[in-house]
């Protein structure tokens, strides 16, 4: 499923799901939690422990 902004759910927890920040950059969820606040911060948690976040993009694992 493709979210926009205004059909944007905080939480966004499907793989395979695809959200379009307003920036034009888009984000896959390739499976495990990711959460996205309502100032665009996009943090991302795999079920294996690797951890991402956006926009800053700084990742760890």
């Amino acid at each position: 499923m493709l979210y926009s902004p205004a059909h944007l759910s905080p939480i966004w927890q499907e793989a395979g799901d695809v959200f379009h920040h307003p920036t034009g950059n888009f984000f896959l969820n390739v499976g495990g939690k990711t959460t996205i606040k309502s100032q665009g911060e996009i943090t991302f948690e795999s079920a294996s422990g690797f951890k991402a976040k956006a926009p800053e993009f700084g990742f760890s694992q």
